[in-house]
């Protein structure tokens, strides 16, 4: 009984929105990194550990006909109420065409591969923020119509940045981003093409007449 009691849990795990039928293991994962220089003494100690993202590990089943996974749950729990309903949605899907092992498992590859975080609810803690970094399936002779998973997944954590406007920045560089630089004096005088061609031919007939002696 005590074994009936792990693996059937009052809440049901979830990975996203995968519900297990059966939890075989379930490893919870929390730790902190230290800094391997000495901590000078007064110092306060906590700016030297840093807490890593929690962790956890499942491995679980979910059955193409979790008919008997859901009646033994009822049983075990005491709700003799709810054996003919779970009989009956039981029928229902194992009735039906489609293997929900696969389906499952497809859903579980998209948690992968989308990248995106999603919650974990287990009958010990819920999870925010998670990511699936692996999947392990294996399928052996006993295995049956069901899908053996372990699933490694790992918390990945969220911060918020806020915008950095020029009311942040202290007086000191206010005052060296608002200064204006000396380029010098600029020349206001523009250049006229016409007026520069008739000041270089009056030169031009200048130096003929000098050299031809007209001018002397």
């Amino acid at each position: 009984m005590a074994l009936l009691n792990i693996i059937y849990e009052k809440t049901k795990t979830q990975i996203g929105t995968v519900t297990i039928d059966a939890t075989v293991f379930m490893k919870h994962s929390i730790s902190s990194s230290m800094t391997k220089n000495p901590v000078e003494e007064g110092a306060q100690i906590t700016d030297h550990v840093e807490l890593n993202s929690q962790a956890i590990t499942i491995q679980g089943v979910i059955s193409d006909t979790p008919l008997d996974f859901n009646i033994l749950n009822s049983i075990v729990k005491g709700n003799f109420k709810n054996v003919a309903n779970n009989f009956s949605d039981g029928v229902k899907s194992s009735l039906n065409k489609s293997s929900r092992s696969v389906e499952q498992y497809q859903e579980l590859v998209k948690l992968w591969k989308s990248r995106e975080p999603f919650k974990i609810i287990t009958g010990l803690k819920v999870y925010d923020s998670m990511i699936l970094t692996k999947l392990d399936v294996d399928q052996t002779a006993s295995s049956g119509k069901a899908l053996h998973f372990n699933a490694e997944i790992e918390e990945i954590r969220i911060v918020s940045s806020k915008a950095v406007g020029r009311e942040s920045f202290n007086d000191s560089v206010k005052d060296i981003a608002s200064k204006k630089k000396n380029l010098g004096t600029k020349v206001s005088e523009k250049m006229d093409p016409v007026k520069d061609q008739k000041k270089v031919k009056g030169a031009s007939k200048l130096f003929e007449g000098i050299e031809s002696g007209a001018l002397l």
